[in-house]
Formats: C-alpha cells, structure tokens, sequence
C-alpha cells in the first residue's frame, strides 16, 4: 500500500508542471525592479514600494536604495496595484502585471 501512495504522489509531481505548462500556467516566480528619481533632485533614498494583490493584500515590499533603486524577487506572476510612499505620503499608484520568469522594470520620478 505504502509503495503505491508514494508512486501517486510522484506521479502528480511530476504531472503537475506539464500540465501547468500546457495550460499556459507557470509557478516560477517574477522579478520587480527599477529606479525612482526626484524631479526636485531630492533624497530617494527608503521610498516605500509595495505591490498589493486584487485583495489588497500585501504580495511583496522594499524599499529603495540611497541611488533610488529597488527589486523585488520571487513575485508570483498576475496583475498588482503598485504604490511608492515615504512617511505616510503617496508619491506612485499604477497597475502592473508580473509575468512568470520574466523582471518587470518600472521606472518613476516623485516630486
């Protein structure tokens, strides 16, 4: 009995991607990057950056570095309401979309 559950079991692994494949589904992960600017010249440095779900809830979050980039890895492909802030003030709201295996770039400039 123990010898058949585990040959189903690795059966459907090994079943399950191919399927997914053929299907147009992917379960690897996207990557976000990109680079905020200031129209001002100001600091850019640890702008908030979250990417929230159809739920609204939370997928993934950084912050930028003292340049102005960021990235965020291991995103799960779909559609995302990005949002920029620093101290409780919206500088960025955009739907993006993630694709499986693919870095997604968004570029922005704040005031």
């Amino acid at each position: 009995m123990h010898t058949k559950l585990s040959n189903v079991c690795l059966l459907l692994f090994c079943l399950v991607p191919i399927y997914g494949a053929l299907l147009g589904c992917s379960f690897e992960p996207g990557t976000v990057e990109g680079h905020v600017t200031s129209k001002s010249g100001g600091d850019v440095s640890g702008i908030e950056i979250f990417l929230m779900d159809s739920n609204d809830e939370l997928e993934a979050s950084t912050n930028t570095d003292t340049k102005g980039y960021y990235r965020m890895m291991d995103v799960s492909s779909g559609e995302y309401n990005m949002l920029a802030s620093r101290n409780n003030r919206f500088y960025y709201d955009a739907m993006i979309t993630v694709k499986a295996g693919e870095t997604t770039v968004i570029d922005f400039s704040i005031p």
